[in-house]
């Protein structure tokens, strides 16, 4: 999918099952993170009363999660080591019932604090904010995003494996 301006995003016809524990690896190649993508999101998922997005904060550049399940509404978990590249990359991220863990190409990423980050959408979107808010947008291809609705931490390192086998991307 690629995402060029303010309208694109893709919004899900039906929300997904209830979440508990899931697990999330996507692959993108950003274009830009100026304008109305300073605060991108890669996706805002949603069960109808929990959120899970990915996301890069303007202020920092830095990459983070935002995990309803154990976080308060507005708290996101930041991470203290990775930008976010306009080059292709993989996260892999584990929303589990009692934390989150981000995967940046394979390589587990250190928390440091949570940041303020809203959510007031009632279906999951992929590109943008679930209440399609215009300066979450993502710029760029989104090139694949698979969700398990369980807990995929044995079966990261292989899962991340085949992915960047078929991408080339580390």
């Amino acid at each position: 999918m690629t995402f060029s301006g303010l309208s694109n995003y893709f919004q899900f016809s039906s929300n997904f099952a209830s979440f508990n524990n899931t697990s999330i690896f996507n692959v993108v190649a950003p274009s830009t993170y100026g304008g109305a993508a300073e605060n991108a999101r890669f996706y805002d998922l949603y069960d109808g009363t929990y959120h899970i997005q990915y996301l890069r904060d303007s202020g920092t550049g830095l990459l983070h999660t935002k995990n309803t399940l154990w976080q308060s509404n507005l708290d996101a978990t930041r991470y203290t080591t990775q930008n976010a590249p306009t080059a292709q990359f993989l996260s892999s991220v584990l929303a589990l019932s009692s934390s989150s863990d981000l995967y940046f190409n394979n390589l587990v990423q250190s928390k440091t604090s949570s940041l303020n980050v809203g959510s007031a959408g009632t279906i999951g979107v992929i590109g943008q904010r679930a209440d399609i808010l215009p300066i979450t947008q993502f710029l760029g291809n989104y090139q694949e995003l698979i969700v398990y609705q369980s807990n995929q931490s044995t079966n990261l390192t292989g899962i991340n494996s085949n992915i960047n086998t078929y991408y080339g991307i580390y």
